[in-house]
């Protein structure tokens, strides 16, 4: 009579999930590389299942991690294997990481470099689902005086008005200025009508010896800089 052996065979990804673990534990969280950290996280929404090969169709799609928390939930339910146990947890992540970020930004509101705009644009208009025009008015020091934000709930797009702007800018006694509007499902490219504002806004602006430091349109994980493409000097 021929012996069979009745033992169990363990997946090849249980022993990887304990290894991914106790690297976390041992070494911390900063020792993992993007795709270890998105399988650490899919091993939580995913339990009994490879998650490698999802991991990386997620960055193929997305290209980094921080994009992958920040997509769009229905662009994230396009990848197979992703469900919304799994866009619940990006989302919440996402969430937690702007909540701690926030306390810095509310110390620290100097935006006078790229990094510190990126991130006081993640804080304010990532989770926005509508058009908006965020106006941020700054000092000599480029330290924020205060945030106007205007959404599309009244009309079918944003609005940028020059006057409006202006006499924000005389009363907030402003020095220099960062235009920055979202299209949250499509490209961000600017319309005739943004050029239009954007240059003529430069002008009114400088008459008083106000600048515009640039105009932003955020949008598909992506930042398009008006002033960098010498639409605006």
């Amino acid at each position: 009579m021929t012996e069979t052996n009745t033992t169990p065979t363990v997946p090849d990804y249980i022993g990887h999930r304990s290894r991914m673990k106790n690297k976390v534990l041992d070494k911390g969280g900063t020792s993992l590389t993007e795709i270890e950290l998105l399988e650490v996280l899919l091993m939580y929404s995913i339990p009994r299942k490879d998650v490698k090969p999802i991991a990386k169709q997620l960055l193929r799609k997305f290209v980094t991690l921080r994009n992958v928390l920040n997509a769009d939930p229905g662009l994230l339910a396009d990848v197979k294997g992703v469900k919304e146990t799994t866009i619940c947890l990006f989302k919440t992540v996402e969430a937690a990481c702007l909540q701690m970020l926030a306390p810095k930004i509310q110390k620290e509101t100097y935006l006078d470099d790229w990094d510190s705009i990126l991130d006081f644009i993640r804080l304010n208009l990532s989770h926005k689902d509508k058009e908006c025009l965020m106006v941020i008015y700054l000092n000599r020091k480029k330290k924020v005086i205060t945030t106007s934000i205007s959404d599309t709930t009244a009309r079918a797009n944003i609005q940028i008005i020059p006057s409006d702007i202006v006499s924000k800018c005389v009363s907030a006694k402003a020095a220099a200025i960062i235009l920055i509007h979202n299209h949250p499902s499509g490209r961000p490219t600017p319309s005739d009508s943004d050029i239009k504002n954007t240059l003529f806004l430069t002008d009114q602006l400088a008459t008083l010896e106000i600048e515009l430091i640039d105009h932003l349109i955020v949008g598909n994980n992506t930042v398009y800089s008006i002033k960098n493409r010498g639409i605006v000097k």
